[in-house]
Protein backbone atom coordinates (compact mmCIF):
# COMPACT_ATOMS: atom_id res chain seq x y z
CA UNK A 1 0.00 0.00 0.00
CA UNK A 2 2.86 2.31 0.84
CA UNK A 3 4.36 1.59 -2.62
CA UNK A 4 1.07 2.36 -4.39
CA UNK A 5 0.68 5.52 -2.36
CA UNK A 6 4.20 6.67 -3.24
CA UNK A 7 3.61 5.93 -6.91
CA UNK A 8 0.39 7.88 -6.92
CA UNK A 9 2.18 10.80 -5.28
CA UNK A 10 4.93 10.74 -7.94
CA UNK A 11 2.38 10.64 -10.76
CA UNK A 12 0.37 13.42 -9.15
CA UNK A 13 3.48 15.51 -8.60
CA UNK A 14 4.69 15.00 -12.21
CA UNK A 15 1.32 15.95 -13.62
CA UNK A 16 1.27 19.00 -11.39
CA UNK A 17 4.72 20.07 -12.64
CA UNK A 18 3.68 19.58 -16.28
CA UNK A 19 0.50 21.52 -15.70
CA UNK A 20 2.47 24.27 -13.99
CA UNK A 21 4.84 24.58 -16.94
CA UNK A 22 1.98 24.50 -19.46
CA UNK A 23 0.42 27.19 -17.35
CA UNK A 24 3.65 29.20 -17.67
CA UNK A 25 3.45 28.95 -21.46
CA UNK A 26 -0.07 30.33 -21.49
CA UNK A 27 0.80 32.90 -18.82
CA UNK A 28 3.63 34.19 -20.99
CA UNK A 29 1.18 34.78 -23.81
CA UNK A 30 -1.30 36.47 -21.49
CA UNK A 31 1.36 38.75 -19.99
CA UNK A 32 2.53 39.62 -23.50
CA UNK A 33 -1.01 40.61 -24.49
CA UNK A 34 -1.05 42.86 -21.41
CA UNK A 35 2.25 44.35 -22.58
CA UNK A 36 4.00 43.21 -19.41
CA UNK A 37 7.16 42.04 -21.09
CA UNK A 38 9.11 41.40 -17.88
CA UNK A 39 6.53 38.92 -16.55
CA UNK A 40 6.06 37.36 -20.00
CA UNK A 41 9.83 36.78 -20.14
CA UNK A 42 9.92 35.26 -16.62
CA UNK A 43 7.10 32.85 -17.47
CA UNK A 44 8.44 31.72 -20.84
CA UNK A 45 11.97 31.34 -19.45
CA UNK A 46 10.64 28.95 -16.80
CA UNK A 47 8.84 26.91 -19.44
CA UNK A 48 11.96 26.89 -21.64
CA UNK A 49 14.21 25.71 -18.82
CA UNK A 50 11.93 22.88 -17.68
CA UNK A 51 12.49 19.47 -19.35
CA UNK A 52 8.76 18.82 -19.54
CA UNK A 53 8.13 21.78 -21.86
CA UNK A 54 11.50 22.82 -23.28
CA UNK A 55 10.74 21.15 -26.60
CA UNK A 56 7.06 21.99 -26.77
CA UNK A 57 6.08 23.62 -30.05
CA UNK A 58 3.67 25.94 -28.30
CA UNK A 59 6.47 27.02 -25.96
CA UNK A 60 8.71 27.76 -28.97
CA UNK A 61 6.06 29.87 -30.64
CA UNK A 62 5.30 32.00 -27.59
CA UNK A 63 9.00 32.25 -26.79
CA UNK A 64 9.55 33.66 -30.27
CA UNK A 65 6.76 36.17 -29.71
CA UNK A 66 8.09 37.19 -26.30
CA UNK A 67 11.70 37.64 -27.45
CA UNK A 68 10.67 39.55 -30.55
CA UNK A 69 8.80 41.90 -28.21
CA UNK A 70 11.90 42.11 -25.98
CA UNK A 71 14.00 43.08 -29.00
CA UNK A 72 11.58 45.93 -29.73
CA UNK A 73 11.43 47.06 -26.10
CA UNK A 74 13.37 50.25 -25.42
CA UNK A 75 13.21 49.83 -21.65
CA UNK A 76 15.25 47.89 -19.14
CA UNK A 77 14.11 44.44 -20.32
CA UNK A 78 15.10 45.16 -23.92
CA UNK A 79 18.50 46.56 -22.88
CA UNK A 80 19.20 43.50 -20.76
CA UNK A 81 18.75 41.06 -23.66
CA UNK A 82 21.22 41.78 -26.53
CA UNK A 83 20.57 38.28 -27.88
CA UNK A 84 16.78 38.67 -28.06
CA UNK A 85 16.56 38.46 -31.89
CA UNK A 86 18.67 35.30 -31.87
CA UNK A 87 16.40 33.62 -29.30
CA UNK A 88 13.31 34.71 -31.23
CA UNK A 89 14.68 33.41 -34.53
CA UNK A 90 15.66 30.02 -33.11
CA UNK A 91 12.23 29.70 -31.50
CA UNK A 92 10.26 30.37 -34.68
CA UNK A 93 12.60 28.12 -36.68
CA UNK A 94 11.85 25.31 -34.22
CA UNK A 95 8.13 25.81 -34.76
CA UNK A 96 8.63 25.54 -38.52
CA UNK A 97 10.61 22.32 -38.08
CA UNK A 98 7.89 20.77 -35.87
CA UNK A 99 5.90 17.92 -37.37
CA UNK A 100 7.56 18.40 -40.76
CA UNK A 101 6.12 21.88 -41.01
CA UNK A 102 2.48 20.80 -40.60
CA UNK A 103 2.01 21.64 -36.95
CA UNK A 104 -1.13 23.51 -35.96
CA UNK A 105 -3.05 24.20 -32.80
CA UNK A 106 -6.07 26.18 -31.75
CA UNK A 107 -3.77 29.07 -30.84
CA UNK A 108 -1.64 29.27 -33.98
CA UNK A 109 -0.48 27.44 -37.12
CA UNK A 110 2.94 27.01 -38.64
CA UNK A 111 2.04 29.81 -41.09
CA UNK A 112 1.99 32.18 -38.12
CA UNK A 113 5.62 31.26 -37.48
CA UNK A 114 6.48 31.94 -41.13
CA UNK A 115 4.83 35.34 -40.80
CA UNK A 116 7.05 36.13 -37.81
CA UNK A 117 10.39 34.54 -38.62
CA UNK A 118 11.38 37.03 -41.34
CA UNK A 119 11.03 39.82 -38.78
CA UNK A 120 13.72 38.14 -36.71
CA UNK A 121 15.94 38.23 -39.80
CA UNK A 122 15.60 42.02 -39.93
CA UNK A 123 16.25 42.22 -36.18
CA UNK A 124 19.31 39.99 -36.46
CA UNK A 125 20.68 42.11 -39.29
CA UNK A 126 20.29 45.35 -37.35
CA UNK A 127 21.85 43.90 -34.20
CA UNK A 128 24.66 42.31 -36.20
CA UNK A 129 25.40 45.62 -37.92
CA UNK A 130 25.64 47.33 -34.55
CA UNK A 131 27.81 44.54 -33.15
CA UNK A 132 30.13 44.86 -36.15
CA UNK A 133 30.36 48.61 -35.65
CA UNK A 134 31.11 48.09 -31.95
CA UNK A 135 33.68 45.35 -32.76
CA UNK A 136 31.56 42.77 -30.92
CA UNK A 137 32.69 40.31 -33.57
CA UNK A 138 31.59 37.02 -32.01
CA UNK A 139 28.00 38.22 -31.76
CA UNK A 140 28.10 39.87 -35.21
CA UNK A 141 29.32 36.67 -36.86
CA UNK A 142 26.79 34.50 -35.01
CA UNK A 143 23.85 36.74 -35.88
CA UNK A 144 24.82 37.10 -39.55
CA UNK A 145 25.18 33.33 -39.91
CA UNK A 146 21.79 32.70 -38.30
CA UNK A 147 20.17 34.86 -40.99
CA UNK A 148 21.16 32.16 -43.49
CA UNK A 149 18.77 29.81 -41.63
CA UNK A 150 15.97 32.39 -41.71
CA UNK A 151 16.24 33.34 -45.39
CA UNK A 152 14.77 30.11 -46.89
CA UNK A 153 11.61 30.57 -44.80
CA UNK A 154 10.90 34.12 -45.97
CA UNK A 155 8.07 33.21 -48.34
CA UNK A 156 7.14 36.80 -49.24
CA UNK A 157 10.71 38.03 -49.86
CA UNK A 158 10.40 40.59 -47.09
CA UNK A 159 14.08 40.30 -46.23
CA UNK A 160 15.07 41.02 -49.81
CA UNK A 161 12.91 44.16 -49.68
CA UNK A 162 14.96 45.16 -46.64
CA UNK A 163 18.18 44.61 -48.62
CA UNK A 164 18.99 41.47 -46.66
CA UNK A 165 20.17 38.77 -49.06
CA UNK A 166 22.65 35.91 -49.08
CA UNK A 167 25.06 38.21 -50.91
CA UNK A 168 24.72 41.10 -48.46
CA UNK A 169 25.29 38.75 -45.52
CA UNK A 170 28.35 37.23 -47.19
CA UNK A 171 29.71 40.74 -47.68
CA UNK A 172 29.09 41.59 -44.03
CA UNK A 173 30.80 38.39 -42.90
CA UNK A 174 33.78 39.46 -45.01
CA UNK A 175 33.82 42.72 -43.03
CA UNK A 176 33.73 40.72 -39.79
CA UNK A 177 36.72 38.74 -41.05
CA UNK A 178 38.63 41.93 -41.82
CA UNK A 179 38.12 43.16 -38.26
CA UNK A 180 39.16 39.75 -36.95
CA UNK A 181 42.29 39.82 -39.16
CA UNK A 182 41.20 36.40 -40.39
CA UNK A 183 42.40 36.12 -43.99
CA UNK A 184 41.02 32.63 -44.55
CA UNK A 185 37.55 33.69 -43.46
CA UNK A 186 37.81 36.84 -45.59
CA UNK A 187 38.78 34.81 -48.65
CA UNK A 188 35.93 32.37 -48.03
CA UNK A 189 33.21 35.03 -48.12
CA UNK A 190 34.79 37.07 -50.91
CA UNK A 191 34.96 33.93 -53.05
CA UNK A 192 31.26 33.28 -52.41
CA UNK A 193 30.54 36.78 -53.75
CA UNK A 194 32.83 36.30 -56.74
CA UNK A 195 31.23 32.93 -57.54
CA UNK A 196 27.77 34.51 -57.84
CA UNK A 197 29.15 37.51 -59.78
CA UNK A 198 28.22 40.01 -57.08
CA UNK A 199 27.94 43.41 -58.74
CA UNK A 200 30.75 45.18 -56.93
CA UNK A 201 34.19 45.71 -58.41
CA UNK A 202 35.85 46.23 -55.04
CA UNK A 203 35.53 42.56 -54.06
CA UNK A 204 38.25 41.71 -56.58
CA UNK A 205 40.50 44.41 -55.14
CA UNK A 206 39.89 43.15 -51.60
CA UNK A 207 40.80 39.60 -52.62
CA UNK A 208 43.84 40.82 -54.50
CA UNK A 209 45.03 42.80 -51.49
CA UNK A 210 44.81 39.71 -49.26
CA UNK A 211 47.05 37.76 -51.63
CA UNK A 212 49.44 40.70 -51.91
CA UNK A 213 49.72 40.71 -48.11
CA UNK A 214 50.49 36.98 -48.32
CA UNK A 215 53.21 37.73 -50.91
CA UNK A 216 51.34 35.87 -53.65
CA UNK A 217 51.51 38.50 -56.39
CA UNK A 218 50.54 36.10 -59.15
CA UNK A 219 47.30 35.21 -57.39
CA UNK A 220 46.65 38.87 -56.65
CA UNK A 221 46.92 39.71 -60.33
CA UNK A 222 44.63 36.80 -61.20
CA UNK A 223 41.83 38.42 -59.22
CA UNK A 224 42.51 41.85 -60.70
CA UNK A 225 42.24 40.25 -64.16
CA UNK A 226 38.94 38.63 -63.15
CA UNK A 227 37.65 42.00 -62.03
CA UNK A 228 38.83 43.75 -65.18
CA UNK A 229 37.02 41.14 -67.29
CA UNK A 230 33.76 42.04 -65.53
CA UNK A 231 34.35 45.75 -64.92
CA UNK A 232 36.59 46.72 -67.79
CA UNK A 233 36.51 50.46 -67.19
CA UNK A 234 36.44 50.53 -63.38
CA UNK A 235 39.08 53.09 -62.39
CA UNK A 236 39.94 51.49 -59.05
CA UNK A 237 40.67 48.15 -60.69
CA UNK A 238 42.71 49.89 -63.36
CA UNK A 239 44.69 51.84 -60.75
CA UNK A 240 45.28 48.68 -58.72
CA UNK A 241 46.55 46.78 -61.76
CA UNK A 242 48.91 49.61 -62.63
CA UNK A 243 50.12 49.84 -59.02
CA UNK A 244 50.93 46.12 -58.83
CA UNK A 245 52.76 46.01 -62.15
CA UNK A 246 54.61 49.22 -61.29
CA UNK A 247 55.70 47.78 -57.92
CA UNK A 248 56.94 44.69 -59.77
CA UNK A 249 58.84 46.93 -62.23
CA UNK A 250 56.80 45.29 -65.00
CA UNK A 251 54.97 48.24 -66.52
CA UNK A 252 56.27 47.02 -69.88
CA UNK A 253 54.00 43.98 -69.45
CA UNK A 254 51.07 46.29 -68.72
CA UNK A 255 51.84 48.48 -71.74
CA UNK A 256 51.97 45.37 -73.88
CA UNK A 257 48.58 44.21 -72.52
CA UNK A 258 47.07 47.63 -73.16
CA UNK A 259 48.53 47.82 -76.67
CA UNK A 260 46.97 44.46 -77.52
CA UNK A 261 43.68 45.60 -76.03
CA UNK A 262 43.83 48.75 -78.17
CA UNK A 263 44.38 46.61 -81.27
CA UNK A 264 41.15 44.78 -80.42
CA UNK A 265 39.26 47.95 -79.40
CA UNK A 266 40.84 50.87 -81.28
CA UNK A 267 37.95 53.20 -80.40
CA UNK A 268 38.20 52.70 -76.64
CA UNK A 269 39.32 56.08 -75.29
CA UNK A 270 39.85 54.70 -71.77
CA UNK A 271 42.60 52.34 -72.95
CA UNK A 272 44.51 55.21 -74.56
CA UNK A 273 44.18 57.31 -71.43
CA UNK A 274 45.45 54.49 -69.20
CA UNK A 275 48.41 53.77 -71.47
CA UNK A 276 49.16 57.49 -71.61
CA UNK A 277 49.34 57.54 -67.81
CA UNK A 278 51.83 54.67 -67.79
CA UNK A 279 53.97 56.34 -70.44
CA UNK A 280 53.90 59.45 -68.30
CA UNK A 281 55.19 57.47 -65.28
CA UNK A 282 57.97 56.13 -67.53
CA UNK A 283 58.93 59.66 -68.48
CA UNK A 284 57.90 59.04 -72.11
CA UNK A 285 56.11 62.35 -72.38
CA UNK A 286 55.51 62.47 -76.12
CA UNK A 287 53.98 58.99 -76.16
CA UNK A 288 51.80 59.97 -73.21
CA UNK A 289 50.69 63.15 -74.96
CA UNK A 290 49.88 61.24 -78.17
CA UNK A 291 47.69 58.78 -76.24
CA UNK A 292 45.84 61.55 -74.41
CA UNK A 293 45.23 63.35 -77.72
CA UNK A 294 43.92 60.12 -79.27
CA UNK A 295 41.57 59.70 -76.33
CA UNK A 296 40.04 63.18 -76.75
CA UNK A 297 39.88 62.66 -80.50
CA UNK A 298 37.66 59.63 -79.85
CA UNK A 299 35.71 61.33 -77.06
CA UNK A 300 36.10 65.13 -77.00
CA UNK A 301 34.35 65.51 -73.64
CA UNK A 302 36.46 62.84 -71.88
CA UNK A 303 37.27 64.58 -68.60
CA UNK A 304 40.33 62.54 -67.56
CA UNK A 305 42.09 62.79 -70.92
CA UNK A 306 41.40 66.53 -71.17
CA UNK A 307 42.67 67.08 -67.63
CA UNK A 308 45.83 65.10 -68.38
CA UNK A 309 46.50 67.08 -71.55
CA UNK A 310 45.98 70.30 -69.61
CA UNK A 311 48.40 69.02 -66.98
CA UNK A 312 50.90 68.10 -69.70
CA UNK A 313 51.04 71.69 -70.96
CA UNK A 314 50.83 73.18 -67.46
CA UNK A 315 53.82 71.16 -66.27
CA UNK A 316 55.78 71.93 -69.44
CA UNK A 317 55.18 75.65 -68.86
CA UNK A 318 56.29 75.32 -65.23
CA UNK A 319 59.53 73.69 -66.34
CA UNK A 320 60.23 76.44 -68.90
CA UNK A 321 59.46 79.18 -66.39
CA UNK A 322 61.72 77.53 -63.82
CA UNK A 323 64.55 77.29 -66.38
CA UNK A 324 64.04 80.95 -67.34
CA UNK A 325 64.73 82.01 -63.76
CA UNK A 326 68.43 81.23 -64.24
CA UNK A 327 68.75 83.47 -67.36
CA UNK A 328 70.54 86.69 -66.49
CA UNK A 329 70.10 88.49 -69.80
CA UNK A 330 66.90 90.54 -69.57
CA UNK A 331 65.86 90.15 -73.20
CA UNK A 332 66.51 86.42 -73.20
CA UNK A 333 64.61 86.04 -69.93
CA UNK A 334 61.65 87.98 -71.35
CA UNK A 335 61.52 85.74 -74.43
CA UNK A 336 61.76 82.56 -72.31
CA UNK A 337 59.04 83.82 -69.96
CA UNK A 338 56.79 84.68 -72.93
CA UNK A 339 57.27 81.15 -74.30
CA UNK A 340 56.25 79.69 -70.94
CA UNK A 341 53.16 81.90 -70.76
CA UNK A 342 52.15 80.80 -74.27
CA UNK A 343 52.34 77.15 -73.16
CA UNK A 344 50.20 77.95 -70.11
CA UNK A 345 47.58 79.24 -72.55
CA UNK A 346 47.56 75.87 -74.36
CA UNK A 347 46.51 74.18 -71.11
CA UNK A 348 43.40 76.35 -70.65
CA UNK A 349 41.02 74.86 -73.28
CA UNK A 350 41.75 71.32 -72.09
CA UNK A 351 41.05 72.20 -68.47
CA UNK A 352 37.89 73.99 -69.57
CA UNK A 353 36.66 70.91 -71.43
CA UNK A 354 37.47 68.78 -68.38
CA UNK A 355 35.50 71.22 -66.23
CA UNK A 356 32.50 71.09 -68.57
CA UNK A 357 32.55 67.29 -68.44
CA UNK A 358 32.98 67.16 -64.65
CA UNK A 359 31.86 70.49 -63.12
CA UNK A 360 32.40 69.32 -59.53
CA UNK A 361 36.04 68.30 -59.85
CA UNK A 362 37.98 70.59 -57.51
CA UNK A 363 41.41 69.83 -58.98
CA UNK A 364 40.31 71.09 -62.40
CA UNK A 365 38.77 74.23 -60.92
CA UNK A 366 41.94 74.92 -58.92
CA UNK A 367 44.07 74.74 -62.06
CA UNK A 368 41.70 77.00 -63.99
CA UNK A 369 41.70 79.50 -61.15
CA UNK A 370 45.50 79.77 -61.31
CA UNK A 371 45.55 79.99 -65.09
CA UNK A 372 42.86 82.71 -65.27
CA UNK A 373 44.82 84.69 -62.70
CA UNK A 374 47.99 84.36 -64.81
CA UNK A 375 46.04 85.66 -67.81
CA UNK A 376 44.56 88.46 -65.71
CA UNK A 377 41.11 87.30 -66.82
CA UNK A 378 39.39 88.42 -63.64
CA UNK A 379 35.83 87.70 -64.80
CA UNK A 380 36.62 84.02 -65.34
CA UNK A 381 38.83 84.02 -62.26
CA UNK A 382 36.04 85.27 -60.00
CA UNK A 383 33.51 82.89 -61.55
CA UNK A 384 35.67 79.79 -61.04
CA UNK A 385 36.64 81.00 -57.57
CA UNK A 386 32.96 81.13 -56.61
CA UNK A 387 32.37 77.65 -58.09
CA UNK A 388 35.33 76.30 -56.15
CA UNK A 389 34.06 77.79 -52.91
CA UNK A 390 30.61 76.28 -53.50
CA UNK A 391 32.13 72.86 -54.21
CA UNK A 392 34.11 73.06 -50.97
CA UNK A 393 31.04 73.53 -48.78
Amino acid sequence: MKFIGSLLFIVYFSVSVCNAQSSNIQAANNWLKDNNIAKAKAAIDQAYENPSTNNDTKMWYYRGQVYLAIYRDTGEVGRSEPDAPEKAAISFLNVIKADNGHYSSAAFTVDDAYNQVWKTGVALSKRADKALKDSDLVRAERFYKLIFDVLPHDKENNLNRNNITTESINRNLYLVAVKKHDNEMAKLYLQKLIDVKFNEANIYIYMSNIYLAEKDTAKALTYIDMGRNRFEENQRLIDEEIRIYYAMHKTDVLIDKLSKAIESSPDNEVLYCIRGGIYKMHGEKEKAKADYQKAVEIKPDYADANFNLGAFYYNEANEKLSAAASIKNADQYARAKAEAEAIYLKAVPYYEKAHQADPKDRATMQQLKQLYFRQNDMDKYNKIKTELEEASK
